[in-house]
């Protein structure tokens, strides 16, 4: 269960070809490795020149930048022992969208960041709103990206592996502790939940 940049079926940009590292290693590596994993496989599109539109259209306006990819990124609890995503606001303030648009991508943020566990929740609904480049990021990046990952290995260890890398649920616990990288609903059609990133 290997992944390469140049392999089409996967589309992860890795060099060399690596498995989804063990989460549990002491090895800070491996534990990177996994990381990068999410982020070259989920977040690198979820900036830049990601624009907000319709479910069928893109829209042309002004890009969100990081104001959502930094919902992933930077977190830290705060001294209430809730979770904060610490740039979140400050990447959205540097925008050049309205102060309506600013609104729908605030919202968008609340919606996605559970404060209890730390954890970002994409429904289907917001995923198929956002477009990078003329690509949906529901319907094409992160379905397929994460397609690979969804079959199980005879492999004990590549299992092991991808289990804490990926996991199938039958419905999002936003309150729970998660024990992979990346939940999914239904091979992600019907949502995923993936861990974020602390920051001082």
């Amino acid at each position: 269960m290997q992944y390469s940049g140049g392999d089409k079926s996967c589309r992860f940009p890795l060099t060399p070809p690596v498995p989804p590292p063990p989460l549990a290693s002491t090895n800070a590596t491996a534990f990177l490795s996994s990381v990068a994993l999410l982020y070259d496989g989920f977040y690198h599109q979820m900036g830049g020149l990601l624009q907000l539109g319709g479910p069928d259209e893109p829209r042309e306006g002004p890009p969100l930048q990081n104001a959502l990819r930094t919902m992933f990124l930077h977190t830290h609890l705060n001294p209430a022992g809730r979770w904060e995503p610490s740039q979140s606001l400050a990447s959205l303030a540097a925008t050049s969208l309205s102060p309506p648009e600013k609104a729908q991508v605030e919202a968008i943020q609340t919606g996605c960041f559970n404060p209890a566990t730390g954890t970002l929740y994409w429904s289907p609904e917001i995923l198929s709103r956002l477009w990078k480049k003329g690509d949906n990021v529901f319907r094409d990046k992160w379905l397929p990206h994460v397609a690979p990952f969804l079959s199980p290995s005879s492999d004990a260890a590549e299992e092991r592996c991808r289990r804490l890398f990926v996991r199938e649920v039958g419905e999002i616990r936003m309150g729970e502790p998660m024990e992979s990288l990346v939940e999914v609903v239904d091979g992600g059609r019907g949502g995923f939940r993936t861990c974020t990133c602390v920051s001082a």
